[in-house]
């Protein structure tokens, strides 16, 4: 296989996604250079992302995914991105084929990580340098300012096509990126003569079944598998995923090695997600690490024996509360599985429902006043810890509890 370069870059995704609403005064301003000559460098790609994602609504167990604002470089390497609400950014820059390492704000070295910053309403942000660096025609690099310690450092390697198309020809899709990932310790002396090879990422074929129901199930299609990328500060890696088709076969291709977690999209009312496993590894307890050293089928199940837990929410002083919010935590170590979190509100009595509960151990808090969401954070749960109702929830059954509501903090 022809390889033209090898490059460090961040490919952005080809369809972009739509533009969040710029409803705020805020903006971001800069110039993208090469490093060490500060020649402004134009057609840059630039990310900036909300880094304080928005809970689910009530009712939803799906957290909001933040839409990046995007940008592009003009010809002088400069770049603004303006009408922007407040809140806590990451910006990162890239240049799709460029052949240039990604960067982001605040990066300290090539192999460093960025920082977010806050932006208030109508701050003006300018004067931003993004530098980059690039390899040579042989694949050749050179990463300065490198603190000692451990790296994982990445690389990901543009196919050059074989033959150009004739004139008026349009030209074929790009052919797939090559990757790899080697560790790296740095200490105080320079390491030269890394050499790697780069092949296709790895892909991921799962097998999607409905416990009771029949193959070719048409609730199986409806099925959407999603490799999470755990968070790393790593630009190259993020998460993908796939459409299950009817015959409950998915297959993700070019996973960039990292370290995952699957979830499931799209499940039938009253189920949940009863196991993901690859082999003796259980997906749902353990990360997902590509490459994985285990081979053959991830199989999934989705639960039928789903519960049903209801009840009603009082004050201190017994009397109902209608209009609160609700929110069944999961214990223990499934706390950090995000798909077994659900969330209602009070009726005009105090009454609640909520279904397709998984069996386990869960706690049901109440608040008068919550931000959606809010009840997945660790730090938030801490204070009113004390104040969930522990519940044990068995399979078919419906749990019968009454709450007692954390009130308004003045």
């Amino acid at each position: 296989m022809s390889i033209g370069r090898i490059a460090l870059i961040f490919l952005l995704a080809q369809l972009a996604p739509p533009q969040p609403q710029r409803t705020g005064t805020a903006s971001v301003e800069g110039v993208i250079v090469r490093l060490g000559t500060n020649e402004p460098i134009s057609g840059v790609d630039l990310e900036l992302t909300d880094t304080i994602p928005t809970g689910p609504p009530a009712g939803s167990t799906v957290a909001s995914t933040p839409v990046p604002f995007a940008a592009k470089s003009g010809s002088d390497g400069r770049f603004a991105i303006r009408n922007l609400p407040s809140g806590t950014y990451k910006l990162v820059a890239a240049r799709i084929g460029g052949l240039f390492v990604p960067v982001e704000y605040g990066q300290r070295g090539v192999l460093g990580r960025g920082v977010s910053f806050p932006l208030g309403e109508g701050q003006q942000m300018r004067d931003i340098r993004l530098p980059q660096t690039t390899t040579d025609a042989n694949g050749r690099f050179d990463l300065n300012g490198v603190t000692p310690g451990s790296y994982q450092l990445y690389f990901l390697g543009a196919q050059t096509p074989g033959v150009r198309p004739a004139p008026g020809v349009p030209p074929p899709p790009p052919p797939p990126p090559l990757m790899t990932m080697t560790a790296v310790e740095v200490g105080n002396e320079d390491i030269e003569n890394i050499n790697v090879t780069i092949n296709l990422g790895s892909t991921i074929t799962a097998r999607a079944t409905i416990e009771g129901r029949q193959d070719g199930d048409p609730d199986v299609a409806k099925l959407r598998v999603n490799v999470d990328a755990v968070p790393s500060g790593v630009a190259l890696v993020s998460s993908v995923g796939g459409q299950v088709a009817a015959n409950g076969i998915v297959t993700i291709p070019n996973v960039w090695p990292a370290d995952y977690r699957l979830t499931v999209q799209g499940i039938p009312p009253n189920t949940y997600v009863k196991s993901i496993r690859l082999g003796q590894l259980d997906l749902l307890a353990d990360v997902f690490r590509i490459p994985t050293q285990v081979s053959g089928q991830v199989e999934i199940v989705i639960g039928a024996d789903a519960a049903t837990i209801e009840g009603k929410v009082v004050n201190d002083r017994q009397e109902t509360s209608a209009n609160v919010k609700v929110a069944l935590v999961p214990d223990g170590p499934s706390r950090r599985r995000g798909d077994l979190y659900k969330s209602t509100v009070t009726d005009g009595k105090g009454g609640f429902r909520i279904t397709g509960v998984a069996p386990g151990d869960y706690k049901i808090f109440a608040w008068e006043e919550a931000d959606d969401g809010a009840w997945r954070s660790p730090e938030y749960l801490r204070q009113d810890e004390s104040r969930g109702k522990p519940v044990r929830v068995s399979a078919l059954r419906t749990e019968n509890v009454s709450v007692v509501v954390v009130p308004a903090r003045r």
